[in-house]
Protein backbone atom coordinates (compact mmCIF):
# COMPACT_ATOMS: atom_id res chain seq x y z
CA UNK A 1 0.00 0.00 0.00
CA UNK A 2 1.44 3.55 -1.19
CA UNK A 3 1.74 5.70 1.58
CA UNK A 4 1.04 9.75 0.87
CA UNK A 5 3.06 11.48 -1.55
CA UNK A 6 5.25 13.49 -0.93
CA UNK A 7 5.29 17.01 -1.49
CA UNK A 8 6.59 18.42 -4.67
CA UNK A 9 8.86 21.65 -4.27
CA UNK A 10 8.32 24.61 -6.38
CA UNK A 11 10.79 25.29 -9.07
CA UNK A 12 11.09 28.26 -10.85
CA UNK A 13 10.38 27.67 -15.07
CA UNK A 14 13.69 29.36 -16.72
CA UNK A 15 11.36 30.69 -19.46
CA UNK A 16 9.13 32.38 -17.85
CA UNK A 17 10.15 32.89 -14.55
CA UNK A 18 7.25 32.03 -12.76
CA UNK A 19 6.99 29.35 -9.84
CA UNK A 20 5.63 25.78 -11.04
CA UNK A 21 4.59 23.81 -8.54
CA UNK A 22 4.31 20.59 -10.09
CA UNK A 23 5.81 19.00 -13.54
CA UNK A 24 3.52 17.49 -14.69
CA UNK A 25 2.59 16.82 -18.48
CA UNK A 26 -0.25 16.65 -20.29
CA UNK A 27 -1.88 13.14 -20.54
CA UNK A 28 -1.26 11.92 -23.94
CA UNK A 29 -5.48 11.25 -24.23
CA UNK A 30 -6.13 14.66 -23.26
CA UNK A 31 -3.41 16.17 -25.30
CA UNK A 32 -5.20 14.80 -28.44
CA UNK A 33 -8.60 15.68 -27.20
CA UNK A 34 -7.59 19.48 -26.82
CA UNK A 35 -5.60 19.21 -30.47
CA UNK A 36 -9.04 18.12 -31.71
CA UNK A 37 -11.02 20.63 -29.94
CA UNK A 38 -8.11 23.57 -31.24
CA UNK A 39 -8.55 22.36 -34.62
CA UNK A 40 -12.41 22.12 -34.66
CA UNK A 41 -12.02 25.73 -33.74
CA UNK A 42 -9.63 26.77 -36.64
CA UNK A 43 -12.51 24.42 -38.96
CA UNK A 44 -9.56 21.80 -39.43
CA UNK A 45 -9.84 18.06 -39.46
CA UNK A 46 -8.89 15.93 -35.94
CA UNK A 47 -5.46 14.81 -36.33
CA UNK A 48 -4.82 10.91 -36.44
CA UNK A 49 -3.19 9.18 -33.52
CA UNK A 50 -0.92 7.09 -35.64
CA UNK A 51 0.99 10.02 -37.69
CA UNK A 52 4.64 9.45 -38.85
CA UNK A 53 7.11 11.51 -37.10
CA UNK A 54 9.91 13.24 -39.16
CA UNK A 55 13.04 11.95 -39.50
CA UNK A 56 17.11 13.50 -40.26
CA UNK A 57 16.67 11.93 -43.66
CA UNK A 58 13.46 14.58 -43.81
CA UNK A 59 15.48 17.50 -42.99
CA UNK A 60 18.35 17.19 -45.22
CA UNK A 61 16.27 16.62 -48.14
CA UNK A 62 14.28 19.66 -46.95
CA UNK A 63 18.05 21.36 -47.16
CA UNK A 64 18.65 20.61 -50.15
CA UNK A 65 22.18 21.36 -50.30
CA UNK A 66 22.09 24.25 -47.77
CA UNK A 67 23.02 24.59 -44.49
CA UNK A 68 19.97 24.08 -42.37
CA UNK A 69 18.29 25.46 -39.47
CA UNK A 70 16.15 23.90 -37.50
CA UNK A 71 14.05 26.32 -35.10
CA UNK A 72 13.15 23.56 -32.35
CA UNK A 73 9.71 24.71 -30.44
CA UNK A 74 8.20 23.57 -27.40
CA UNK A 75 4.76 23.98 -28.63
CA UNK A 76 2.49 27.15 -30.62
CA UNK A 77 1.80 28.25 -26.37
CA UNK A 78 4.99 29.45 -26.28
CA UNK A 79 5.33 32.93 -26.91
CA UNK A 80 8.78 33.33 -27.40
CA UNK A 81 9.07 30.62 -29.83
CA UNK A 82 6.47 31.68 -31.60
CA UNK A 83 7.60 35.24 -31.82
CA UNK A 84 11.16 33.82 -33.08
CA UNK A 85 9.39 31.31 -35.67
CA UNK A 86 7.96 35.13 -36.81
CA UNK A 87 10.79 37.10 -37.00
CA UNK A 88 12.53 34.59 -38.96
CA UNK A 89 9.74 34.43 -41.59
CA UNK A 90 9.85 38.13 -42.07
CA UNK A 91 13.64 37.90 -42.64
CA UNK A 92 13.82 35.01 -45.26
CA UNK A 93 14.92 36.55 -47.81
CA UNK A 94 18.46 37.44 -46.49
CA UNK A 95 18.21 33.95 -45.13
CA UNK A 96 17.99 32.43 -48.72
CA UNK A 97 20.50 35.22 -49.49
CA UNK A 98 23.36 33.88 -47.62
CA UNK A 99 22.57 30.35 -49.02
CA UNK A 100 20.60 28.65 -46.20
CA UNK A 101 17.44 27.28 -45.54
CA UNK A 102 14.60 27.09 -42.41
CA UNK A 103 12.31 24.53 -41.03
CA UNK A 104 10.63 24.99 -37.66
CA UNK A 105 10.24 21.34 -35.80
CA UNK A 106 7.47 20.55 -33.10
CA UNK A 107 6.46 17.66 -31.42
CA UNK A 108 3.05 18.54 -32.76
CA UNK A 109 1.01 16.61 -35.43
CA UNK A 110 0.89 17.78 -39.30
CA UNK A 111 -2.67 18.59 -38.96
CA UNK A 112 -1.97 21.31 -36.00
CA UNK A 113 1.31 22.29 -37.63
CA UNK A 114 -0.37 23.10 -40.88
CA UNK A 115 -3.10 24.84 -39.06
CA UNK A 116 -0.77 27.53 -37.04
CA UNK A 117 1.54 27.56 -40.08
CA UNK A 118 -1.61 29.46 -42.05
CA UNK A 119 -2.72 31.22 -39.03
CA UNK A 120 0.59 32.53 -38.52
CA UNK A 121 2.09 32.80 -42.15
CA UNK A 122 5.24 30.93 -41.66
CA UNK A 123 7.12 30.89 -44.64
CA UNK A 124 8.75 28.37 -44.09
CA UNK A 125 8.14 24.10 -43.98
CA UNK A 126 7.18 23.20 -40.27
CA UNK A 127 7.54 19.42 -39.43
CA UNK A 128 5.95 17.26 -36.28
CA UNK A 129 8.06 14.61 -34.58
CA UNK A 130 4.79 13.81 -31.92
CA UNK A 131 7.14 10.99 -30.82
CA UNK A 132 9.64 13.09 -30.05
CA UNK A 133 12.26 10.48 -31.89
CA UNK A 134 13.88 13.02 -33.87
CA UNK A 135 14.51 15.45 -30.94
CA UNK A 136 15.92 12.97 -28.68
CA UNK A 137 17.98 12.02 -31.56
CA UNK A 138 19.02 15.59 -32.04
CA UNK A 139 19.31 16.31 -28.27
CA UNK A 140 16.21 18.71 -27.96
CA UNK A 141 13.77 16.54 -25.92
CA UNK A 142 12.91 17.01 -22.21
CA UNK A 143 11.20 13.87 -21.19
CA UNK A 144 10.75 14.56 -18.08
CA UNK A 145 9.06 17.89 -18.65
CA UNK A 146 7.13 16.06 -21.50
CA UNK A 147 8.20 18.86 -24.60
CA UNK A 148 10.91 20.06 -26.73
CA UNK A 149 13.80 21.94 -25.69
CA UNK A 150 13.48 25.27 -27.42
CA UNK A 151 16.40 26.23 -29.08
CA UNK A 152 18.26 25.86 -32.63
CA UNK A 153 19.71 23.15 -34.79
CA UNK A 154 22.04 23.94 -37.60
CA UNK A 155 22.90 21.13 -40.22
CA UNK A 156 25.63 21.08 -42.77
CA UNK A 157 25.04 19.88 -45.93
CA UNK A 158 28.04 18.02 -46.63
CA UNK A 159 28.89 16.59 -42.87
CA UNK A 160 26.65 15.02 -40.39
CA UNK A 161 27.69 17.27 -38.02
CA UNK A 162 24.94 18.57 -35.86
CA UNK A 163 25.58 22.30 -33.95
CA UNK A 164 23.27 22.91 -31.33
CA UNK A 165 22.27 26.05 -30.02
CA UNK A 166 19.79 25.16 -26.59
CA UNK A 167 17.45 27.58 -24.84
CA UNK A 168 15.61 30.41 -25.69
CA UNK A 169 15.29 33.70 -23.64
CA UNK A 170 11.83 35.84 -23.76
CA UNK A 171 11.80 38.89 -25.34
CA UNK A 172 15.32 38.23 -27.00
CA UNK A 173 15.28 36.99 -30.15
CA UNK A 174 18.07 35.64 -32.30
CA UNK A 175 17.21 35.93 -35.88
CA UNK A 176 20.73 37.92 -36.91
CA UNK A 177 22.44 34.80 -34.98
CA UNK A 178 20.82 32.39 -37.41
CA UNK A 179 21.87 34.42 -40.11
CA UNK A 180 25.25 35.03 -39.08
CA UNK A 181 25.66 30.67 -38.78
CA UNK A 182 24.02 29.96 -42.08
CA UNK A 183 26.11 32.47 -43.68
CA UNK A 184 29.47 30.82 -41.96
CA UNK A 185 28.06 26.89 -43.11
CA UNK A 186 27.69 28.22 -46.51
CA UNK A 187 30.76 29.18 -46.66
CA UNK A 188 33.08 26.70 -45.11
CA UNK A 189 30.65 23.70 -46.72
CA UNK A 190 32.08 23.10 -49.78
CA UNK A 191 31.17 19.43 -50.76
CA UNK A 192 33.80 17.25 -52.40
CA UNK A 193 32.39 14.22 -54.22
CA UNK A 194 32.81 10.92 -52.84
CA UNK A 195 34.83 8.73 -55.17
Amino acid sequence: MAGPRPRERPTRCVYTGRVSRTRRSIPPARALLLASLMLGALGQAAPAQAEQSATLDDLRRMAEGRPLAVVVIKGYWCQACVQQLQALSKRLDEVRAVGGAVVALSNEDQGTNAAFKRKLGFDFPVLGDPGGRLLERLGMWMPEMGHPLPGFVFLEPCRPHVIRRPGRIPGRLLTDAVIRTLQQLATRSECTPRI
